[in-house]
């Protein structure tokens, strides 16, 4: 990984005036993802993007086609299908890979952060058959609100950025003998995508569902998994 100098007199506002950054605030995610660009020279395969303040580890397990844990009211929203596969740079599939998914509801609100939101809702662990192929269904999240006081608020305000984050799923995905990647993956069309404080989303993490043969909103996207 590329070392870089994050001492508080590195990260400036347009004036010159540093800026003091905390730890596990959107400013950091603004830095991290910055920092994520450099390290992704050194894989071949696609760039990743940061986890997020929202990731939760050991989210419960799930067959390689599967709709994500849901209360009704989210099972009365319009269905998304996720699906692809997960390969190696080679384009071998990659079977047996685990896809960690995260996202928020049609509200905004994540599971494990929001008291109303039932433990691991719209989270997931799903594992690839063996040709590492997968299909989730859930729903569109909802764009969120990022805390824009503070640190936060500076930074953003500093880099002409806005404090809500487009819609979006996070996914990490790993495999064995495989270099994991962390992702977000935004749906085409909101008008907030490039301006939000953390800047992840590129041409490879844009999503544009179109009606499946059972009128579900679906979508492919294929991951490549560098060696480890």
């Amino acid at each position: 990984m590329t070392a870089i100098d994050l001492s508080p007199d590195t990260v400036v506002d347009r004036s010159g005036h540093p800026i003091t950054l905390g730890s596990g605030s959107a400013a950091t995610a603004f830095v991290e993802h910055h920092i994520d660009a450099i390290d992704a020279r050194e894989f071949p395969g696609p760039t990743g993007s940061i986890e997020g303040p929202y990731y939760l580890a050991d989210a419960p397990l799930l067959p390689a086609r599967c709709t994500l844990p849901m209360r009704s009211r989210d099972r009365a929203q319009p269905p998304l299908v996720l699906y692809g596969q997960v390969l190696d740079v080679s384009g071998a599939p990659v079977p047996g890979a685990t896809l960690e998914i995260w996202h928020a509801d049609a509200e905004g609100h994540y599971s494990g952060y929001t008291r109303h939101v039932p433990d691991w809702n719209l989270r997931g662990t799903v594992v690839t058959d063996g040709a590492g192929r997968y299909e989730i269904t859930t729903i569109a999240p909802a764009p969120h609100q990022i805390p824009a006081d503070g640190p936060t608020g500076t930074c953003g305000g500093a880099a002409d950025r806005h404090p809500r984050q487009p819609a979006h799923l996070n996914l990490r995905v790993s495999g064995k003998g495989q270099h994991p990647v962390i992702t977000q993956l935004y749906l085409t069309g909101d008008r907030r995508l490039g301006g939000d404080v953390t800047p992840a989303a590129g041409p490879g993490s844009l999503l544009d569902p179109e009606p499946d043969e059972q009128g579900r909103d679906s979508v492919r996207h294929d991951f490549v998994l560098d060696p480890g």
